[in-house]
């Protein structure tokens, strides 16, 4: 029988178990939005560990005085991995796109405009990498968001005009798609007007494509909004946005996905009047250390250039390690991930390389002022010692009574290995690749056959692999160098290359060849700097643990 004092005893527990009740009922009414604020919380705690890796210091110029590593000084490197920094984030390799976003959910949208640019899938047809915010005055339509990515090839989509391939136009209204723009006072985007230009080289199932986003007139933008309720113009024309969205017509009424923009004042305040080079996708996996050592090596060292940038489908391991520890030395390395859609090389000339080398001279406009575009196996090598990359650039365009801001396009000449192995003189097996091999097929190449190029990123609009497509004024023009300035020495097995256009003629290998070991001069600077010291101090440490283990 149950008792009165038995019930006061019960009724503490019996209160305890229904307030557990009431709060799991409530917890599950809200699973939503608790899981929403989770999200945020969880972009927001890995963007800023991204950040804290981006917001680096720049050392010092490459010395050979020490090739001493301090291990506690600030890593210069960026590792592009985790996604955009608010509202994107990455399904997995090959298959990127950006989280939708609702208009009336914007939090922390515009506190960093320098996002780790992704892939990401628009429609099955339109993919976009990257976007930037390009103003310059020589552009005849006027300011444009600009966004760099790769769309499904049919030709029946292009405009007729001139250009190389099928560099051209695509017609308006078939991309089937249109675009916002977003700005930092207001929670509404504007309505822009969408084009679209064929930058492309290889016919492919996939070409690179600009997406260009232009902000609607005062009279267009001031239609709209008589029009609709769901587009803002407030002047847009006179703001810089800090994000576009790229809409599929049948998703308009959907939330919209995010691709920030980087904009020209980030990268003028950070200007040094410097160099760097560009380097398109490694994959593989990208095992060579020594190839990379060497690289960065000369770069630094003979041509005084301190700023590298990388896209990285595949490198391995140890490389980003000894990556990580070279950018300890003041030498800035950028890595960019390269989640490319597809690793079909049927569907996509070279793996998409000309979208990332376009890339990275819109990073690099207004940052550098001189950058050379090239492979890892690929050395522009001035013929007088003591010239750097920006006085070979000059020296061209001085030669060539050129403009600043053309292109100048260093002569090709291949070392192929073959070479080597078919004589008895090669040189120290333990040498660096660049002074072991020393014979060269006789002639050189023309300019704009195989060449690669130092170009000013701010008068470039489209890059192709060898030489510049489209400049930002039509006065501006591609100059071959002159063998007497510099030639590219291209150290490579030489096995499927052909001469001639587009690869039609006689095999390299059947070339006469000659023996050039100018190289050579440079060998002591190169030697003594601290990026090959630390290679070398890398690899005694790996071997050391390899024997541990």
């Amino acid at each position: 029988m149950v008792t009165r004092r038995s019930i006061r005893r019960l009724l503490p527990v019996v209160c305890a178990v229904l307030l557990v009740r009431i709060y799991v009922i409530r917890l599950q009414e809200g699973h939503g939005e608790d899981d929403d604020s989770a999200l945020h919380s969880w972009h927001e705690s890995t963007s800023n560990e991204v950040k804290s890796e981006m917001e680096v210091l720049h050392g010092p110029s490459e010395t050979p005085q020490s090739s001493v590593v301090t291990e506690t000084q600030e890593v210069d490197i960026l590792l592009g991995r985790g996604g955009y920094q608010s509202h994107q984030k990455v399904l997995g390799h090959g298959e990127g796109q950006g989280t939708a976003v609702n208009m009336s959910d914007r939090t922390d949208l515009t506190g960093s405009h320098d996002h780790s640019p992704l892939w990401m899938r628009i429609t099955d047809d339109l993919y976009t990498y990257s976007g930037f915010w390009d103003s310059r005055p020589s552009l005849p339509e006027g300011p444009v968001a600009r966004v760099l990515g790769i769309m499904r090839y049919k030709k029946e989509l292009m405009q007729p005009g001139r250009g190389f391939k099928v560099s051209s136009w695509v017609k308006d209204n078939v991309l089937n798609c249109s675009c916002l723009l977003w700005y930092t006072d207001t929670n509404v985007p504007s309505q822009g007007t969408l084009k679209a230009f064929v930058y492309e080289e290889g016919l492919k199932v996939y070409v690179g494509t600009f997406l260009l986003c232009y902000p609607l007139s005062t009279d267009e933008a001031n239609k709209v909004d008589s029009m609709s309720s769901n587009a803002s113009s407030n002047n847009s024309q006179e703001k810089i946005p800090y994000a576009v969205s790229i809409i599929p017509k049948d998703c308009q009424n959907s939330s919209y996905s995010l691709i920030y923009l980087r904009r020209e004042e980030e990268t003028a305040n950070a200007s040094e009047n410097s160099s760097a080079v560009c380097v398109r996708p490694l994959f593989g996996p990208y095992n060579d250390l020594v190839g990379m050592a060497q690289f960065i090596s000369y770069y630094s060292s003979v041509l005084n250039v301190n700023y590298f940038y990388f896209y990285d489908l595949a490198l391995n391991d140890d490389v980003r390690e000894y990556l990580s520890k070279v950018a300890t030395l003041g030498v800035k390395i950028n890595i960019l991930y390269w989640n490319v859609p597809t690793t079909d090389w049927e569907k996509l000339w070279d793996l998409g390389s000309l979208t990332a080398l376009n890339d990275c001279v819109y990073r690099s406009s207004k940052k550098h002022t001189y950058v050379a575009v090239v492979d890892l196996d690929e050395f522009i090598v001035p013929k007088m010692k003591g010239l750097t990359l920006e006085d070979i650039y000059k020296k061209v365009i001085s030669h060539k009574v050129g403009n600043h801001g053309d292109a100048a396009l260093i002569r090709n000449v291949f070392f192929c290995y073959e070479f080597e192995n078919t004589k008895n003189n090669a040189t120290d097996a333990n040498e660096l690749p660049i002074f072991r091999y020393i014979h060269r097929e006789d002639r050189i190449w023309p300019s704009k056959l195989r060449s690669k190029m130092i170009v000013v990123p701010e008068a470039v609009v489209a890059l192709g692999h060898h030489m510049i497509h489209h400049f930002a004024k039509g006065n501006l023009k591609n100059h071959g160098a002159p063998n007497t300035i510099a030639v590219m020495r291209h150290y490579r097995t030489c096995k499927e290359v052909n001469m001639g256009t587009h690869a039609t003629g006689p095999r390299v290998l059947d070339q006469k060849t000659v023996k050039d070991a100018s190289m050579m001069k440079f060998r002591s600077s190169i030697l003594k700097s601290r990026v090959l010291q630390l290679y070398l101090q890398f690899i005694q440490n790996k071997m050391k643990s390899n024997r541990i283990l």
